[in-house]
């Protein structure tokens, strides 16, 4: 702070160790605000000598902050979110499209990085065809179905596992979709078999036929996750259990690891000298072998948290853990030394990747969260993450014209099916002004219009919702 024109400054303590992007004054009495990383706000009455803690709870990062002569705040975030705070009632209020309520539990790519899928809770699927550089929504399931796993196969397709069935795609193309008639955890293939493992601690195979499966008791905990290399197994599970098939899944011996925490990956590493086991879990767990598995050691990271996932990069030496509190490790010694990655979040991470390249890696995450980096260090969202996600093709997309309007305003979208859709308008304070649409409407083409001569001019946003979209477009009427 200041008062002097910049000659002279001091230090005012804030309360947050977060970084501050914002910063708004708008009137001569002390009022102030400022706002930054995971969705901080704060406030001061007293020209900064306190500051009172307001912050967004969606945690999103707020970069601009401004107040109108009404003292609304209006704050401004990444990938075009877009808040309102009424410091009276204290209350935040989204103007821009709603956070999608899907959380993505894993992703793949192929061996050149080019294709790769994302999946997640409530049927969430979204693929890639350039890099990661945009991401499609994929509607091959409804929303009641919960995606575990994706891996992606050595004949190239990719297969998504939920709790009792398969997902084949032929690159991203749906192919098919097999109902088991019973549950799983995870699936890879070895040596022209698909393996599957269970929360009951039973393994089965396939030779070709996905509907057609063997399946036997091999351990008396869950078993979470299963890797391969050529005809090596090896799954990994509860109270540290991990298994080893050298015969591609037809016969198991426990490994003991000397660990009782839960294991969530695991991970086969090939090099010129060795074939290196790692698993990683709760408790800040990372323990590797290098005898396959006949004994097991504890790789020190300094970190007490719950690893989620490993992804290893083309250069041997530099790897990377993912948490459950948003935190990124990467070690550049082989696991020697570890350094926290800015990841800018701190919601789960449930899997993390480098498809090609050691410097370009996605990390995926809860409520629609893609992260990505392109040089190794710092993550920034993707195209699809929390702010943006209902901006991405999900069936429905709402086009207003003309747009600045009048008084008249022509609404049009393309109903995919046959469903009940509500469609309002609501002011820049997120409250209803009018009702357009509350009924069953048929498949194809929908207009509404809506005779806005008696409201004022401003901002508006006509929000649409179905059983399974959610979605919103902004409008200006000029009058």
């Amino acid at each position: 702070r200041t008062f002097d024109g910049g000659e002279n400054w001091s230090i005012l303590p804030s309360g947050t160790y977060n970084a501050i992007l914002g910063v708004e004054f708008p009137f001569e009495s002390g009022l102030g605000f400022v706002c930054g990383y995971q969705g901080i706000m704060l406030s001061t009455e007293h020209f900064g000598n306190l500051w009172e803690n307001n912050s967004l709870p969606d945690m999103v990062t707020l970069n601009r902050i401004a107040v109108t002569p009404e003292t609304l705040v209006l704050a401004v975030g990444s990938s075009g979110s877009i808040y309102s705070y009424n410091p009276v009632s204290l209350v935040w209020t989204r103007l821009s499209p709603p956070t999608p309520d899907w959380n993505f539990r894993s992703v793949a790519f192929d061996e050149e990085g080019g294709l790769g899928l994302v999946v997640g809770t409530r049927g969430s699927i979204f693929y890639t065809t350039d890099s990661g550089n945009n991401w499609v929504s994929l509607h091959v399931a409804d929303t009641t179905v919960d995606f575990k796993q994706v891996k992606h196969l050595p004949d190239g397709r990719f297969v998504a596992v939920s709790d009792s069935s398969l997902f084949l795609f032929d690159g991203v193309e749906f192919s098919d979709r097999f109902d088991l008639g019973f549950t799983l955890n995870d699936i890879c293939f070895s040596a022209g078999r698909y393996i599957m493992v269970d929360d009951t601690g039973v393994v089965g195979f396939s030779t070709g036929d996905l509907s057609s499966w063997s399946r036997f008791p091999v351990a008396s905990e869950d078993l979470n996750y299963i890797t391969s290399y050529d005809s090596l197994v090896l799954t990994v599970g509860d109270n540290g259990t991990a298994l080893l098939s050298s015969d591609a899944g037809r016969h198991w011996t426990p490994i003991p690891t000397g660990f009782s925490s839960e294991l969530l990956r695991a991970f086969i590493r090939v090099t010129s000298e060795d074939t290196l086991f790692y698993a990683v879990g709760s408790e800040g767990v990372l323990i590797s072998s290098s005898n396959l598995g006949a004994t097991w050691g504890m790789i020190a990271t300094g970190v007490i948290e719950n690893f989620t996932d490993i992804a290893f990069t083309p250069e041997d030496t530099i790897w990377y853990l993912a948490t459950t509190s948003g935190n990124i490790f990467k070690t550049t010694d082989d696991g020697v030394s570890w350094r926290r990655q800015v990841s800018h979040t701190t919601l789960p991470i449930n899997g993390i990747v480098f498809p090609a390249s050691v410097d370009t890696g996605f990390a995926i995450g809860n409520k629609g969260m893609i992260l990505r980096t392109n040089f190794g260090g710092e993550w920034f969202r993707e195209g699809i993450d929390e702010e943006t996600a209902v901006s991405v093709p999900r069936g429905i997309e709402i086009l207003a014209y003309p747009n600045p309007f009048n008084a008249e305003l022509t609404i049009s979208f393309d109903n995919p099916a046959c469903q009940k859709i509500y469609v309002e308008v609501l002011n820049i304070l997120g409250e209803r002004v009018s009702v357009l649409a509350d009924g069953v409407y048929p498949a194809g083409n929908i207009r509404l219009h809506w005779n806005a001569t008696t409201y004022a001019s401003g901002i508006y946003i006509i929000h649409l919702k179905t059983k399974c979209e959610n979605v919103g477009s902004k409008i200006l009427l000029l009058k």
